[in-house]
């Protein structure tokens, strides 16, 4: 411990000891903490410890983690017993201890504490839809919001309260009126949260209404995108469409366009994507995209559609990179092995060079036989790149190999200044070859 210069490195880890100690026994965890020094960071532990016992069906271990955690709490500096006390009514909670969790409920003096603890309880109580329960607290928690005195803290309170509810799946408890005393660019935030909802279950009934309330065009923007995603994951291309057209800025018609033309790649329905990518005002943004079309036309050997998506590529520097990438991304697939049908289909439309680069490229150290390198240079012998990166690797992989005489290094490094790697083979014993 010399080492660690103070407490809280010490305490630190001592609490990753303990995680670590969690998979031998709990005497080996209580015999690491025993050590820390700040109270604080102990409950936290003990509370984390409760939640991974529980995960792992140590019922017997993890109440006692949340008995030790209890103990600890008249430790503690009186700005953090409070919200340590909600930590514990989340915990008890998590761990389906609803008795044990009220007990400490009733001991909170802060009022955004109580609030979020009844909202943490709405949560629990509300998966069980037989129980009328979670209805009451959910009142009990909007309640301690509305007496919080201080306005920043108050706004806060029915923001994260409201955003747990959402999340949760609960927009039915939202109450709209509450929505509307938050500032406008929270209240848009969390009408953007509940369209995510809607959209998620494909709820229209009240999307209307909910487009009504929104104060910021950006966040309207925001909800057909969310809607267009829904209806491109369940492949309804003419309503995905409709949204688009709704929306009005143009990175948002291209961040739409995108997750539409995304979508009919993955369906196979090439043509169509292509029609939506080209769409898109971003240049960048467009040829980027049309190249993902292009590899999946090359994997399925659709090569004369690859050619027609290609020529909808504006930048001649992406449209150079695309074949490039294309040919680096067949040799992955193809166990390091160059694809000569894919070579030679292309050879004709001026387009096997900047393919053959890119497999060379990728291509393994060891996979450049002498018979991939001399083919190579035979057909590609007046593209430079091509021909100096082949014998590069075909040297390399020789003198690693010991299959090229000594006497003929220097005429090697005279063309590929490779004078390292032979430096490096000279260093190696024998017996690693």
């Amino acid at each position: 411990w010399e080492t660690m210069s103070g407490s809280l490195f010490k305490d630190k880890a001592l609490r990753d000891m303990a995680f670590t100690a969690l998979e031998n026994s709990e005497e080996d965890v209580h015999s690491v903490l025993k050590s820390m020094q700040d109270p604080y960071g102990l409950f936290t532990t003990y509370v984390e410890l409760s939640t991974r016992y529980h995960d792992r069906g140590g019922h017997l271990s993890r109440n006692k983690m949340l008995d030790a955690a209890v103990l600890l709490l008249n430790t503690l500096d009186a700005s953090l017993a409070d919200s340590s006390r909600l930590e514990l009514v989340r915990a008890y909670l998590n761990c389906n201890l609803s008795q044990k969790a009220g007990e400490i409920l009733v001991h909170l003096q802060d009022t955004a504490n109580k609030a979020h603890a009844f909202a943490a309880i709405v949560l629990h109580h509300a998966q069980d839809t037989a129980s009328p329960d979670y209805k009451v607290y959910w009142e009990e928690a909007l309640q301690f919001a509305h007496e919080i005195a201080d306005d920043y803290t108050r706004n806060t309170t029915f923001f994260e309260l409201y955003k747990l509810m959402i999340i949760g799946g609960r927009v039915d408890l939202i109450l709209f009126e509450d929505l509307a005393m938050l500032p406008n660019r929270k209240c848009d935030e969390l009408y953007v949260e509940i369209a995510k909802h809607y959209a998620a279950i494909g709820d229209l009934t009240n999307l209307d209404d909910l487009i009504r309330r929104v104060n910021d065009p950006n966040s309207i923007d925001l909800i057909w995108i969310e809607f267009v995603q829904r209806c491109a994951e369940t492949c309804d291309w003419k309503e995905a469409r409709n949204y688009m057209e709704r929306i009005a800025k143009i990175e948002h018609k291209d961040k739409a366009f995108t997750i539409l033309g995304d979508a009919l790649v993955a369906a196979g329905f090439y043509t169509e994507a292509t029609d939506v990518f080209e769409s898109i005002h971003s240049e960048l943004t467009r040829d980027e995209s049309l190249q993902k079309i292009i590899r999946n036309c090359v994997n399925e050997e659709q090569f004369s559609t690859a050619l027609e998506v290609g020529k909808a590529i504006y930048a001649r520097q992406v449209y150079s990179k695309a074949w490039e990438e294309l040919g680096m991304n067949s040799i992955k697939q193809s166990k390091h092995e160059l694809n000569w049908k894919l070579l030679f289909y292309f050879k004709s439309h001026g387009l096997s060079d900047l393919i053959c680069l890119g497999m060379v490229k990728e291509l393994d150290l060891f996979a450049v036989s002498e018979n991939t390198a001399m083919k190579t240079l035979a057909i590609y012998y007046k593209d430079m790149n091509i021909m100096k990166l082949s014998l590069e690797k075909f040297f390399l992989r020789s003198v690693f190999e010991g299959t090229i005489p000594k006497s003929n290094y220097a005429d090697f490094d005279k063309t590929l200044n490779l004078q390292w790697a032979i430096d490096i083979k000279n260093q190696l014993p024998n017996s690693y070859i």
